[in-house]
């Protein structure tokens, strides 16, 4: 007689989602997919305090038996498939790729459509990839949420990386012209409202750029907002009649123009070197701009005027 059978796949997986379930934090909300052979087991939410916002993101799950560690703390996936990995990419959310490994008891993590993007010749070539996972970054680690966080927050950004990074960079001579105007006008005198709409839309792209590269580095609190800007000029001058001091804009500039040039650089080698082949994909009139020597160029010689204000 026949009876279903409860094979050890299956119990692999089982492992897998205990472990993913008792390392979340208790906050989170876990959704499982009910269709999941397409490359989605479930998603998360993240709240933020009490209030359920739509702070999303998918997830896989893996399990390993046992990771060959490298020596530079890196371990390999492979056999992921590449149809998969497209699903991936085309998602309108962040993708987290969870990984179980039975016998060190933890799950490892990775951002999927990162390591995608910058295995696109693969996903065009080939059946299967791989992924590449780090030791020291599991579940366990006390820093995990807050790196899942700053994933979720870097692919959010990814749909206005592209076009804010064009604008940048084509306005690089522009952008170190306003830079230097400002640098020590009068501190009492008001910026004009063109002024303030220019430094707007720089600092909205300059944003954007930043969240998308910046995983290793904060610069949120160099890329200011204008209308906390606003506020603190309004409480350091009194003058409720005027929008931005020279003098608040000074000090922005100031903090501004230290990580200008290294978050272009970051984006700059984000399209040229590491995802290349999807940013030719995707938006070859980047991909190309970003290997001519003109838009190194001009880089380079925004960093030089830059220096010179000290």
């Amino acid at each position: 007689m026949e009876y279903p059978k409860r094979t050890s796949q299956h119990i692999k997986e089982s492992r897998s989602f205990k472990a993913l379930n008792a390392s979340l934090p208790d906050e989170w909300i876990l959704r499982y997919v009910t269709e999941r052979d397409y490359g989605l087991d479930c998603i998360l939410e993240i709240p933020l305090g009490e209030r359920v916002v739509g702070w999303l993101f998918g997830a896989q799950v893996k399990s390993t038996a046992k990771m060959d560690w490298r020596e530079d703390g890196t371990g390999v996936l492979t056999g992921i498939k590449c149809s998969t990995a497209n699903y991936w990419l085309g998602l309108p959310f962040p993708i987290i790729l969870f990984l179980y490994v039975e016998s060190e008891n933890k799950v490892f993590l990775a951002n999927a459509r990162q390591q995608c993007r910058r295995r696109y010749d693969d996903l065009l070539r080939q059946a299967t990839t791989s992924f590449t996972f780090t030791r020291r970054i599991d579940l366990d680690d006390e820093d995990a949420a807050d790196l899942i966080a700053i994933i979720m927050f870097k692919e959010q950004s990814f749909d206005r990386f592209g076009s804010a990074l064009k604008s940048l960079l084509v306005s690089v001579e522009s952008h170190v012209d306003f830079i230097e105007r400002h640098w020590e006008r009068d501190f009492f005198l008001e910026v004009s409202f063109e002024a303030l709409v220019f430094f707007s839309a720089f600092c909205d792209s300059l944003s954007a750029v930043a969240d998308f590269v910046a995983l290793k580095q904060a610069f949120e609190s160099s890329v200011p907002r204008i209308d906390k800007l606003i506020k603190q000029d309004q409480s350091d001058f009194h003058h409720s009649s005027w929008l931005l001091h020279e003098g608040t804009l000074a000090r922005s500039l100031r903090l501004l123009a230290r990580e200008y040039v290294e978050i272009l650089r970051l984006a700059h080698k984000n399209v040229a070197e590491e995802e290349f082949s999807f940013w030719l994909s995707r938006d070859w009139l980047l991909a190309n701009y970003c290997t001519r020597s003109e838009s190194q160029d001009a880089i380079d010689l925004a960093c030089k005027r830059i220096e010179s204000l000290g």
